[in-house]
């Protein structure tokens, strides 16, 4: 498995959107080529230039298996959905033909997927050929009945977090194959993504500094974040937000538009700035006093990961992986996700810079200690090494 020149591990994705569940990934795959493991990277449809220009500015070997795909599957529900999935399905059948084609001329040693529908594409391509782990990201919904063949064929079942596994410990056959490994800093590579040239909107007003990024969807909850801030206001206190993130492509902007007319309606629209996708969060958050997360689902959020690494405090709810690295009092505080009344509290104990201070600390130690690229990659890379093992036995 240490051998750039052994069969490798193909991870399969066919990404979207570089937010930080596959910015995540990127960080493990150079961690483990590092550690001189033969990885290769095989991308269904070239959606997202961002991420396959970092491919290669990493110089990942990479494979796009259906160049300049169009279709995708997002959002929507009923007879939309039906029809996008129609639309859909002819290249859905050209990436898997291709894909068949691409994995037999790799001859991996193993199959790296981070979703069901990835998952599904090696089934029909490859069967069980080859064997292929699963790395969960956050709270899995109800198994899709056409994937219950290839549930059953894992060679393994990998969270970045203990939550994220327990729906699978009522199946039989994850039996011995839930594994956690926890996702992890590369503080070199963090360190390259300090700088920031220009002034952001409020900067050098004496207001509390707060960054949330996070994907404009119903599930981040932003609603929450800026009726705390609203509250925090009504106390006579002044803090402004920077929201870094957009509406993915093809999903309508209902909920975008929504929170700016709910910053007009509470008087905050001066407050909270919409900065749009940011590729230089890290240095956004070297100017922020502070992180909020207001989600009702997460798995074990970068984000969260990246401000306690560079020593910043952070206000989250408490669902997935989120209680699993934040120790509320200690290096953050915790709050239940819709509690507007709490993140307005948690706002205000904020407000005294020495209680920054002690949090920040406390945060940036606990992290560099507990979650570190270098221990995910040995975890991740036992688990995959176990798969190819109980295959060969």
């Amino acid at each position: 498995m240490g051998n750039k020149n052994s069969r490798p591990i193909v991870f399969f994705n066919s990404v979207v959107k570089f937010g930080g569940s596959i910015k995540s990934t990127v960080v493990l795959i150079e961690e483990l080529r590092r550690k001189g493991v033969n990885v290769f990277v095989l991308d269904g449809g070239g959606y997202c230039a961002e991420y396959i220009e970092t491919l290669q500015r990493l110089n990942i070997p990479h494979h796009v298996v259906l160049p300049n795909a169009k279709r995708l599957i997002i959002g929507s529900s009923g007879i939309m959905r039906l029809w996008r999935m129609m639309l859909a399905s002819v290249e859905l059948v050209k990436i898997i033909i291709r894909l068949r084609k691409k994995l037999l001329q790799l001859n991996p040693s193993a199959i790296w997927v981070n979703s069901e529908k990835s998952m599904f594409c090696v089934g029909r391509a490859v069967g069980n050929r080859f064997p292929t782990v699963i790395f969960i990201r956050g709270k899995h919904h109800p198994l899709k009945w056409f994937c219950i063949r290839d549930w059953k064929n894992l060679g393994a079942v990998v969270g970045n977090n203990a939550e994220s596994l327990e729906f699978f410990k009522q199946f039989e056959y994850t039996r011995g194959k839930l594994s956690v490994a926890y996702n992890g800093i590369d503080y070199d590579s963090l360190q390259k993504e300090y700088n920031l040239s220009e002034v952001l909107p409020a900067e050098k007003t004496e207001a509390l500094k707060i960054v949330m990024p996070a994907m404009l969807i119903p599930l981040k909850a932003h609603n929450v974040a800026i009726e705390g801030l609203a509250k925090l206001r009504q106390k006579g206190h002044r803090a402004v937000l920077w929201i870094c993130g957009d509406t993915p492509n093809e999903l309508p902007k209902d909920y975008e538009d929504g929170l700016h007319k709910l910053c007009r309606e509470l008087k905050v629209e001066n407050d909270v700035y919409f900065l749009g996708w940011r590729s230089d969060v890290v240095a956004i958050m070297q100017r922020s006093d502070l992180l909020i997360l207001t989600s009702t689902t997460e798995g074990l959020p970068r984000s969260i990961l990246e401000a306690m690494a560079t020593g910043l405090p952070v206000i989250a709810t408490k669902v997935g992986g989120v209680p699993e690295i934040i120790r509320d009092g200690v290096d953050g505080i915790l709050v239940d996700s819709g509690d507007s009344d709490a993140i307005a509290e948690a706002l205000e104990r904020f407000l005294n810079p020495s209680v920054r201070s002690a949090m920040g600390q406390a945060a940036r130690k606990n992290v560099r200690e507990n979650f570190t690229i270098q221990k995910q990659a040995e975890d991740f890379l036992a688990c995959v090494e176990k798969s190819i093992n109980a295959r060969v036995n």
